[in-house]
């Protein structure tokens, strides 16, 4: 006989249909407010795992970069930034601070006002899984100094105005300004200079809660610097597509389509989607590597690269290219600014001048059109 507690059970069914209706609504707003919407697979699985890895807040701005990398995400007096550039700034930022030991659950505060390096604070923070603790501009310093005590802060960014406010705070991670009005190279405990010094391409370290693993094609861990496919995995794993199908899945871990490596220091590093690896002379070329590069050059708008059939080489390189108004590039400048910065392998053979790449109206690029133009 079973003794049947009728008030927690219906107590326990409220909660539930709250949650519920919180969920609920929650979604809805985000549906009303363009950040969920209809998306290719590919894009849900990318924007699934931004929010796995790196939960809500990073992982938002992770999917505007995703979806909308090219818009402009923050005006402010030193100009503009795109949703791309600001997941990129917080990136780094992120990864100097991991260098510098932050660990997820420690407190960073922010004492700054409204521009972009308090969203490139804001957003490494939430990627080091670090708590966030906005300190109030307005409060004396005596009420600062409590504050980010009782909170328990480790590092401190603020805008050089309020720098006498901090006197006398513990911090073991350090403190760092963001706004500053001083000319020239920045100083070493500025946001801008430790953002610079970050190393660029990798996604950082994995944070708490996620696991990450790259493997080899028979299922092993690769060892590190070793390329090979990314799975991934936490307590909210995904379990399929609506329609049927579903991402490849080793060890309870879900392929995420992309290839990578992690470094000595244990930092993810993506190389490229596996879909898009092409061999070119018994070499692995990943075309989102060389994109990324080519997108760097000043004189270039954008660019990307596909995988043709080659007699002697198996596969090679072609690269389609927007130039920016009246700039002024040939075919051998591009090459030479690759080989510059890659490997020679991955130097694109042909080289094709376009006037804008075709894309779908997510903004994805259609690269089975540009498979078409010849050069």
């Amino acid at each position: 006989m079973v003794d049947l507690d009728l008030k927690a059970i219906l107590s326990g069914g409220t909660r539930i249909a709250e949650r519920f209706g919180d969920e609920a609504y929650f979604v809805a707003l985000c549906v009303r407010s363009g950040l969920i919407g209809p998306e290719l697979p590919h894009r849900v699985a990318q924007i699934m795992f931004a929010f796995e890895r790196y939960g809500l807040i990073g992982g938002a701005l992770q999917t505007a970069a995703i979806r909308s990398g090219a818009r402009i995400g923050v005006i402010d007096e030193r100009g503009t930034l795109s949703y791309k550039e600001l997941d990129e700034r917080s990136n780094r930022l992120a990864n100097s601070w991991r260098v510098r030991g932050l660990q997820a659950g420690e407190g960073v505060a922010i004492l700054a006002c409204n521009h972009g390096w308090f969203l490139d604070a804001t957003f490494a923070a939430a990627k080091c899984g670090a708590r966030i603790v906005l300190l109030n501009m307005s409060f004396a310093a005596r009420q600062i100094r409590e504050v980010a005590g009782r909170e328990g802060t480790d590092l401190v960014v603020y805008d050089g105005e309020y720098a006498e406010m901090l006197e006398g705070i513990e911090l073991q991670r350090g403190r760092f300004r963001a706004w500053t009005d001083e000319q020239g190279t920045p100083r070493p405990d500025t946001l801008e200079a430790l953002i610079e010094q970050a190393e660029p391409g990798t996604a950082g370290k994995v944070v708490r809660g996620a696991m990450v693993k790259i493997l080899d094609p028979d299922g092993n861990d690769a060892a590190p610097g070793t390329t090979g496919e990314i799975y991934v995995g936490n307590a909210f794993q995904f379990e399929g597509y609506t329609g049927g199908g579903d991402k490849r899945r080793v060890r309870g871990l879900m392929s995420s389509g992309d290839v990578g490596h992690f470094d000595a220091e244990g930092r993810l590093f993506i190389d490229g989607r596996a879909d898009e690896m092409i061999v070119s002379g018994g070499e692995n070329v990943f075309p989102a590597e060389v994109e990324e590069l080519l997108a760097s050059h000043r004189d270039i708008a954008e660019a990307a690269a596909i995988g043709v059939e080659d007699d002697e080489f198996g596969q090679r390189l072609r690269a389609f290219v927007v130039l920016r108004e009246g700039a002024s590039l040939d075919e051998q400048q591009i090459r030479d600014f690759v080989r510059d910065n890659l490997a020679r392998y991955k130097v694109p053979r042909e080289m094709v001048f376009v006037d804008e790449l075709p894309r779908n109206p997510s903004g994805k690029v259609l690269k089975r059109e540009l498979a078409q133009i010849q050069p």
